[in-house]
């Protein structure tokens, strides 16, 4: 269900956005869980900046990665990296 990472990626943008307005330097790291190929990275990873450009509205990009969690990633790492 690509739609909750993308709820979340909204979130963490909204959240990076208010914090900001405070002074606060919010710079969010968002790792895409459960991923376990080069394609699945790179489509919900395209996901996410298209929400964070949505939310901020000025292109702004936060660090998108993935965590090694599943055996098929760990096999295909040096692809996923």
């Amino acid at each position: 269900h690509p739609e909750i990472y993308e709820m979340q990626v909204q979130a963490i943008a909204e959240a990076a956005l208010a914090v900001r307005a405070k002074g606060v330097d919010a710079h969010p790291d968002i790792m895409i869980p459960l991923v376990g190929t080069p394609e699945e990275l790179a489509r919900t990873r395209a996901s996410a900046t298209a929400v964070v450009a949505k939310v901020t509205g000025k292109g702004d990009t936060f660090s998108i990665g993935t965590m090694i969690e599943v055996p098929r990633a760990a096999v295909m790492a040096n692809q996923i990296a």
